[in-house]
């Protein structure tokens, strides 16, 4: 037996060395192979993120130099940056370049070197610095609060001409700028970091890095002063760490096969006469659960084995029948022993009574038999293996009854085998408790999650404890961003203290509740109302635990009220300018009947005078007198918006240029020499439909009211542009979505106070001195022409700073129509047709018949509409000249009416000192042809008369006019 040991020892050590060389052999030369080819990869991959950053990089730089090479040459933004007017100039470019993805524009003034808009925190000297050098292009590095960023800052030049008026730039917070790094993530994986004086910033993160050389591969990125591309080595690393592990683990599994088969062969040698000494050791030393084997080779020893394995059954049968038969009895749980296929060994008398069994019956039971299979099958698979547990479960009685129970599952040695030891306890009353605690929770849990407003549990130090989901969307917040924080982080800033106060009474002894009504903060910033009431909650002992507070959420009616101020306000002014047009209205009808022979007599006298004749000025001074006063009582009906005809396709550029080559504007000129005039035309202004006439004198107001704002001179700004509004815009006048054309006026003189900024479009309101400086109408004209051509005024003005105008007109797809010449007096000519005019008032009939007949008119007028039917019921009339308006008796309409009854192909114009109105109109639809305004011009009247003369009668159904 010594040389088959001696042999097989040396056998199993020549079987591992040979093992053990050929694997490192094998094991060296896979390594260095993967580990060159694993490097190479590395560097290929290398070379391809860092060409993919510095494109996205170098896009992203490129788009924000071309917004800022648009702001640069805005001409709204140049038109404010030269006026000094910094609201208009911050809200352009708030509007059209809001600060996004870590993008700020703004630029700074030439004049007074200010920045606007404003930012948000205060720049520091390094990066005032970059601003004032007039570099194109910077990187800005610098520390604030601790806090390391890194800003790009572009700059370009805002130039009027050849003079600079300030400079755009774009402050680009790269690190703020998630879009660009989730892009750059989605490609590579690698960091962007930028080297400075004391270390590395990660800008993927913004913090502080220190990359090291030989945990990362660095890499320059081309165009890009200090910035560079990290690409950690730890993912190549750890592939070389895989790959040595994996050679190291098959060669260790390999070699500890071969160990354990060299092993395996000594121990058959060996393992007989082992075995026998080992357990007889044991056995010495009191171990009565070893047993021999009873299958030896040899007869003696399978009876040696057979007859000690017997004796040491009945050994530990008694004493562990000593051991646990008292414990059994005394324990107040149900105790129970299976064996490993769950079958009841043995049990005390509790499990007896729990389950209504007899001793007798029960043993013969499977734990199946009182247990649910699953837990059967789990109880039983952890005591097979040894470990512990503790299972929630239940026991069925034999009446079927279900009992809960808490049962424990240890493995014990019972009579030479291993057991299951199972103590269960009846946990009825218990889980009784435990359904009522959660019911109640429940209840809460749901009340509290689904109540129909914010409700809160607020620790005594404000912070929160539990929020519910109505108030975290009521302020946009998650759950988890308003856990740690208290109240006053979420409350207006101008509520904080009145909050506090009302917090402070509530944990007094003398009230039970409060109510109050402040403001929160929306997570994006908007203000939210919500009206809260708190109360405090107390234990048992009357101390304070915590507080309930309700939220409801009133800000809909907070805007709805304030809207409906807003709403009334302007409902006001518009009833005022209605009722102070409707006055003018009837003024401007009175007037233009005396205006008549004001206007009319001095242009048929001057046709009937020679060129030298002394009466031709007195009778030139009259006629502009009357011409002068017939304009104001056009400006009346304008004002009672009743006078404007947007019909008309016109250009605003054209407008605009053709006014300040009008006299008008050279007497303008002469009396404010120190004022200039700034012209800054779109030249792709689109059309719009409205009158000319009433336009250009919209322009002359609003530039004589300009030029009068500056009694020492100035600058007149005039600029025209096309404009989309795709939200509607509040201001002074709502505007309305679409497509506008816009014109603004702005200048620099003493502005508007607040006061008097609502009243500026009222009829004859007026700072000017009276009499000196106009009527008062001026600024109301413009107001009733924009509203008649559908349009919108928004006027924003700072005393002693400034006004600026901006009117919105109404986009139309049509085109310029031709332009009309003068025309001669032949051209509207009459050849002796017959006219019958029907008017009220005597002047008017005079006029009329003076006017027609020099014509060359057979004229008849006759008073009333009554009188003209039955004249046309006797006569035969080429047209009829009918006003509209006629006291007593019936109207222009009614006579129309009856005189088609006569004489169904009967033609007729209508005039009135009115504008035109429904009734017109429906004369019109009958057949009735052009309309004419008093007082008469005898072009106007002849071509008018002409034209329907002329007229087809397609649209009247005729017969031969009765006689």
């Amino acid at each position: 037996m010594n040389s088959g040991r001696h042999f097989s020892t040396h056998m199993v050590v020549t079987i591992v060395i040979m093992t053990t060389i050929s694997i490192l052999i094998l094991s060296a030369a896979l390594f260095f192979y993967f580990n060159n080819r694993l490097d190479t990869e590395f560097n290929e991959k290398l070379a391809a993120h860092t060409g993919t950053v510095e494109l996205v990089l170098k896009r992203r730089l490129d788009h924000l130099n071309s917004r800022l090479r648009d702001l640069s040459h805005n001409n709204t933004i140049r038109v404010t940056m030269m006026l000094g007017v910094t609201s208009q100039l911050e809200e352009h470019i708030g509007n059209l370049y809001p600060e996004q993805r870590g993008v700020h524009f703004f630029v700074r003034c030439a004049v007074d070197e200010d920045i606007h808009p404003s930012l948000d925190v205060v720049l520091p000297p390094v990066i005032l610095s970059h601003v004032g050098s007039g570099t194109s292009r910077a990187e800005v590095y610098y520390d604030q609060g601790g806090s390391r960023k890194l800003l790009w800052l572009l700059s370009m030049q805002v130039m009027r001409r050849t003079e600079q008026m300030g400079t755009a730039f774009c402050l680009y917070d790269m690190i703020q700028d998630q879009e660009l790094w989730n892009e750059i993530r989605s490609k590579v994986h690698g960091t962007v970091f930028i080297r400075i004086p004391d270390g590395h910033i990660d800008l993927m993160t913004g913090a502080v890095a220190s990359p090291q050389a030989d945990n990362a591969a660095i890499t320059k990125l081309k165009g890009f002063d200090n910035l560079f591309y990290l690409l950690p080595l730890d993912n190549l690393k750890l592939q070389k760490t895989k790959f040595l592990i994996l050679i190291a683990s098959v060669s260790t599994v390999v070699l500890v096969l071969s160990l354990a088969i060299s092993i395996g062969l000594l121990g058959q040698m060996n393992l007989p006469l082992q075995e026998m000494t080992l357990k007889a050791i044991r056995i010495s030393k009191g171990e009565r659960d070893t047993l021999f084997d009873e299958t030896g080779g040899y007869v003696e020893f399978t009876q040696l084995s057979r007859a000690f394995n017997i004796m040491l059954t009945k050994l530990s049968e008694a004493e562990e029948k000593s051991r646990y038969g008292e414990l059994f009895e005394n324990v107040d749980d149900a105790v129970y022993i299976v064996d490993g296929q769950g079958n009841i060994l043995e049990a005390n008398e509790e499990i007896y009574s729990q389950l209504g069994y007899t001793h007798d019956d029960f043993l013969q039971l499977n734990r199946t038999s009182f247990l649910p299979a699953d837990d059967a099958a789990v109880l039983l698979d952890h005591g097979c293996r040894g470990r512990k547990i503790t299972l929630e479960t239940s026991h069925i009685t034999a009446h079927g009854q279900i009992i809960p129970v808490e049962v424990s599952g240890k493995a014990i040695s019972y009579r030479g085998n291993t057991v299951i030891l199972n103590v269960a306890r009846d946990i009825t009353e218990r889980k009784t408790a435990e359904g009522a605690l959660r019911e109640s929770e429940e209840r809460f849990r749901t009340a509290f999650e689904n109540a129909a407003v914010g409700m809160l549990l607020i620790r005594l130090d404000g912070s929160f404890m539990r929020i519910n989901m109505y108030f975290c969307e009521m302020l946009g917040f998650s759950e988890g961003e308003l856990r740690g924080k208290k109240t006053t982080d979420i409350i207006y800033s101008d509520d904080v203290a009145v909050s506090e106060r009302h917090h402070q009474r509530l944990m007094s002894d003398h009230v039970s509740s409060v109510w109050l009504e402040h403001r929160f903060v929306h997570k994006s910033g908007d203000i939210v109302w919500g009206v809260v009431s708190s109360s405090l909650v107390h234990d048992i002992n009357n101390r304070p635990l915590y507080i309930v507070s309700h939220v409801q959420d009133v800000t809909d009616r907070r805007r709805a009220e304030e809207e409906k101020r807003r709403l009334e306000h302007r409902l006001r002014r518009a009833q005022k300018m209605e009722a102070l047009g409707t006055l003018a209205g009837g003024v401007a009808h009175d007037l233009n009947n005396v205006l008549s022979g004001t206007v009319t007599y001095p242009e048929l006298l001057l046709m009937q005078l020679p060129e030298g004749s002394a009466l031709r000025k007195p009778l030139l001074t009259i006629q502009k007198s009357g011409e002068k006063a017939a304009a104001i009582v056009q400006d009346l009906l304008t004002l009672a918006r009743r006078g404007v005809a947007t019909t008309e396709v016109v250009n605003l550029n054209d407008i605009i240029s053709d006014y300040f080559k009008t006299p008008e504007f050279e007497r303008l000129k002469y009396f404010h020499p120190h004022v200039e005039v700034e012209l800054y035309l779109d030249d792709t202004l689109l059309n719009i439909m409205g009158s000319p006439v009433h336009l250009s004198k919209t322009v002359m107001n609003l530039v004589s009211n300009a030029a009068e704002a500056m009694p020492n001179g100035g600058t007149i700004v005039v600029s025209t542009g096309n404009c989309y509004i795709d939200r509607p815009v509040t201001g002074y006048d709502d505007v309305k979505e679409g497509d506008y054309v816009t014109m603004t006026i702005l200048d620099h003189g003493i502005g508007i106070s607040s006061n008097d900024l609502d009243r500026i479009f009222e009829p004859f309101y007026t700072k000017k001195v009276m009499g000196r400086s106009g009527t008062g109408l001026g600024m109301a004209v413009v107001w009733g022409t924009v509203k008649d051509h559908n349009g919108y005024i928004n006027v924003t003005s700072i005393e002693d700073s400034g006004t600026v105008f901006t009117l919105y007109f109404p986009v139309t797809e049509e085109r310029l129509s031709r332009i009309r010449t003068d025309l001669a007096v032949d051209d509207y000519r009459g050849r002796g047709q017959t006219v019958l005019v029907v008017d009220d008032i005597v002047e008017q009939r005079e006029i009329a018949t003076m006017m027609l007949s020099r014509l060359g008119y057979e004229v008849t007028s006759v008073s009333s509409g009554e009188k003209a039917i039955e004249y046309v019921k006797k006569n035969k009339v080429d047209l009829v000249l009918l006003d509209m308006i006629m006291d007593p008796g019936i109207d222009g309409l009614e006579t129309y009416r009856r005189m088609l009854v006569v004489n169904p192909c009967q033609k007729a114009i209508i005039v009135s000192g009115f504008s035109e109105n429904e009734r017109a109109r429906e004369a019109q639809q009958l057949g009735a042809g052009a309309y004419v305004r008093k007082p008469y011009l005898m072009e106007s009247i002849g071509l008018a008369i002409k034209s329907e003369l002329e007229r087809k009668q397609g649209r009247l159904q005729c017969s031969s006019p009765q006689s």
